[in-house]
């Protein structure tokens, strides 16, 4: 009776204690959504930082219409350096949206780096359009 009554026990605990391949389903599942969320949390930055340019480009080319050829100068040389910066957001983008979830570190620390550097380089460009919008 002892015995039957240990092997029933036994039955209903290990019925109720999750397998070794459901504890791993559950922490590839999680880990799959950690990434899913880290790729989602860089793209919003790059594409934020993409519409800020973009936003800044439409600005530029306004004023070029109507700019004084000195002026127009930096405001080119402005341009071209957005839209230098836009292309890089863009391939980084592009890297994310082909990245495959065993590669995410690498694409996630090289946008990561794109998006500080082109951050950095449109800080700096910033004075100097403000400088020539309001040259004219």
């Amino acid at each position: 009776m002892t015995v039957l009554l240990i092997a029933s026990v036994t039955v209903v605990f290990y019925q109720c204690t999750p397998s070794t391949d459901q504890k791993v389903a559950v922490a590839r599942e999680a880990v799959e959504r950690d990434i899913s969320k880290e790729k989602q949390d860089v793209v919003n930055d790059l594409r934020w930082l993409r519409d800020d340019i973009n936003d800044r480009l439409d600005e530029v080319s306004i004023k070029l219409e109507t700019a004084s050829d000195k002026s127009k100068e930096g405001l080119d040389e402005a341009k071209l350096n957005l839209i230098d910066q836009r292309a890089k957001i863009e391939k980084s983008l592009s890297e994310i949206d082909q990245a495959a979830d065993a590669g995410w570190d690498d694409i996630q620390q090289n946008a990561r780096d794109t998006s500080n550097e082109v951050k950095a380089e449109f800080e700096k460009l910033s004075g100097r359009i403000e400088n020539a919008l309001k040259g004219d």
